[in-house]
């Protein structure tokens, strides 16, 4: 790399479609008439989608070669952001964006009994969902339930189903409920207040918290706190989340998470790196396995880093953002930022103890871009397959397509990210790989609906939930080997990890600081 190499991040301008995102989040807001907020979030949809796909290309990390898997990491987001927009610019009903808060959260969202506590109503029609006093709502599609506000901004069951929509990547609500029974503290100055919650009720907002609360819609990740929260992570096995105003623990928590990551992390990258050399020289040496052997499983093993190292990285830059979040709240008062630890659920929750593959993308991976995923492609293709084929045969073709689409856009999202950071390279390795190097990414990812449809036949055929150590082995085969030989291959193959410097050139910054390892290496080489 030498010293030829000079780094430079992109300009400001290749977030030049934040702004239009942001208005889309304002317009969302119950204070502006309905009429002119969806004629002028879908009119925004067109700079905003043009910019945020064209952005990757024109703007990226230099030099591109060094910085392939920092591109990426940056550029995966971009579909999110397309997603996104679509999905706030088309939505009809609002008041799926209302904060609710978190008062008496245990009490509405009290586990998978509660979607038996009023059977009778499962069968009974969809009806219209408005917030209370006044505000109004469109009609919900099917049987999708969306919590209602009262004038406290409490979270309550609605009339039929007391869990979020049906998803293909969202299972029923986790056993035990994170949410704190603390009523939120007034943390602050940016973030949902009781301003926020009496402008879903028909009182008038100041027009400042008004571009608050569409910051603070823009800036949350997964929306707990929001309607369209996904279930709370699972904490049976872990200690009871902070309360929001223990701020000292949550950090100490986020803080060993994150070195943890980074240990992991920087582990995947000296398997990826050294694979064709250094690591089965060690696998001969200290395990005497011969060389014929040591270095397929060299190979597998880097194969296998690609999802652990990602997996750890994602955590290393959630975990750094609400600690930044968390530094923001002791800014002085006009800069405060609210911060709530229940708005920073864990990522993820026990992904390695998966017993299914349903459950391991519905409840137990990251759920961060559940809500664009279930808007923009799964929902509207169960409503036009009910529409066309009747709810009867509609209800199971309509989920299977769902499905189906759901992880074709997962697919697409990673395949853009990789595309875009490799974009201009020359020469090209695409021409030179096989069918499986080319598309196993792809193909692994239609995989998984494929795997999510069988487990449905299998659980209505046998009456029985895919489960146990059989459900295990089942589902580490399908994510975890599938995974590393179709998606860890392939990227490896398309150059995911290609200019990445060997160990002997990694310098003390890579070593010892967390977030350095999302950085591209022109940072921290010596």
């Amino acid at each position: 790399m030498g010293t030829t190499l000079e780094f430079s991040l992109p300009p400001i301008s290749a977030l030049a479609f934040v702004p239009f995102i942001y208005l889309q989040a304002v317009l969302l807001q119950p204070s502006i008439p309905n009429r002119i907020s969806r004629i002028l979030r879908i009119l925004l949809c067109i700079p905003a989608i043009y910019l945020a796909a064209v952005g990757p290309f024109r703007h990226r990390i230099e030099p591109v070669r060094y910085a392939i898997g920092a591109n990426f990491r940056a550029s995966i987001f971009h579909p999110a952001f397309i997603l996104k927009a679509l999905e706030w610019g088309f939505a009809r009903d609002r008041s799926t964006f209302a904060w609710v808060g978190f008062e008496n959260e245990e009490d509405s969202a009290s586990g998978p009994d509660a979607s038996d506590s009023h059977p009778e109503d499962e069968k009974a029609p969809p009806k219209r969902r408005q917030i209370q006093n006044g505000a109004k709502s469109s009609a919900l599609a099917g049987s999708k339930s969306i919590p209602t506000l009262n004038i406290r901004g409490q979270r309550k069951l609605s009339e039929q189903l007391p869990t979020p929509p049906d998803s293909p990547t969202i299972s029923a609500t986790s056993d035990v409920a994170e949410a704190s029974p603390i009523v939120p503290l007034d943390l602050g100055i940016y973030g949902p207040t009781a301003d926020s919650k009496s402008s879903w009720t028909g009182a008038k907002t100041p027009v400042i918290q008004v571009l608050r609360d569409a910051l603070h819609l823009c800036t949350s990740m997964r929306g707990y706190g929001y309607a369209f929260a996904p279930p709370k992570r699972s904490m049976a096995s872990r200690p009871p989340t902070p309360p929001p105003s223990a701020h000292g623990p949550f950090a100490r928590r986020a803080l060993w998470r994150l070195i943890r990551s980074h240990i992991v992390s920087t582990i995947c990258q000296i398997l990826l790196i050294h694979r064709d050399d250094v690591i089965p020289y060690w696998l001969g040496t200290y395990l005497s396995i011969p060389i014929a052997h040591a270095k397929p499983i060299a190979h597998f093993l880097a194969y296998l880093s690609v999802g652990f190292s990602l997996h750890a990285q994602m955590l290393i830059g959630f975990e750094g953002f609400s600690l930044i979040f968390l530094a923001l709240h002791y800014l002085p008062r006009p800069f405060q930022v609210k911060f709530d630890s229940r708005e920073w659920a864990p990522l993820f929750d026990r992904p390695f103890e998966m017993s299914s593959v349903t459950e391991f993308w519905g409840k137990q991976w990251h759920a961060l871009f559940r809500k664009p995923f279930t808007s923009v492609g799964y929902e509207p293709v169960v409503a036009v397959v009910n529409t066309v084929a009747g709810k009867k045969m509609g209800k199971s073709v309509g989920r299977t397509l769902g499905a189906v689409l759901v992880f074709g856009l997962s697919a697409w999202m990673h395949d853009f990210g990789l595309w875009s950071a490799r974009y201009s390279l020359s020469p090209s390795p695409i021409r030179q790989l096989s069918f499986l190097q080319r598309h196993g990414a792809n193909l692994f990812f239609l995989l998984q609906a494929l795997c999510i449809i069988l487990e449905q036949i299998y659980s209505r055929t046998t009456k029985r939930k895919v489960a146990g150590p059989w459900g295990r082995v089942w589902s580490l085969f399908v994510i975890v080997v599938l995974g590393s030989l179709l998606a860890g291959r392939s990227w490896i193959a398309l150059g995911l990890v290609d200019g990445l410097p060997s160990l002997d050139r990694w310098g003390w910054q890579r070593w010892l600081l967390p977030t350095v390892c999302l950085a591209p290496p022109p940072l921290w080489v010596k």
